[in-house]
């Protein structure tokens, strides 16, 4: 697969507009069996802004990889509950709009890059000569065999492959 950052960056731009947060929202439900069952447990959810008004993006409530963790307390509710794998989820979803715009722009830099190595490998290996101001004779411009190893070397491409 090659990764197409204007590929994304279109999905990207097409999604509900960040930034997006997660958060707990509290819902029914019983955990735990007999004399240790509890109502209630904490669920995430990704939100979101549409018109200045916080909106639900999406939330794991029905996932089908809840973990609900239990922490005993000491007041009147006797402690909390909620999805710790539903959460983890959530954060991931929540922070992927900007990680996957700041892949993008990484992947770009990298690839400019690579693109103006390879065309001063190209023009170095093209310019092996040149003359000298002053003299006629041809001399040597630079040792560029040695910037060539290095220019290839510095992106990975092999000795006989084109830049």
């Amino acid at each position: 697969m090659t990764f197409d950052p204007t590929a994304v960056r279109a999905r990207l731009a097409a999604i509900t507009p960040g930034p997006w947060t997660y958060d707990a929202t509290k819902n029914e439900g019983s955990y735990g069996s007999g004399p240790d069952t509890h109502e209630g447990f904490d669920s995430y959810q990704v939100l979101g802004e549409v018109r200045g008004k916080e909106v639900v993006i999406c939330d794991c409530v029905n996932s089908d990889v809840i973990e609900v963790l239990v922490e005993d307390g000491d007041d009147e509710n006797g402690g909390s509950a909620w999805d710790d794998q539903g959460r983890k989820n959530m954060e991931f979803v929540a922070s992927a709009p900007a990680d996957l715009a700041a892949a993008c722009d990484e992947i770009e830099r990298r690839r400019s890059t690579e693109a103006m190595i390879r065309n001063m490998i190209y023009n170095l290996e093209q310019a092996k000569t040149s003359t000298h101001p002053g003299n006629a004779d041809t001399m040597p411009m630079v040792d560029s065999a040695v910037i060539v190893r290095a220019l290839r070397g510095a992106i990975g491409l092999g000795p006989e492959e084109r830049p």
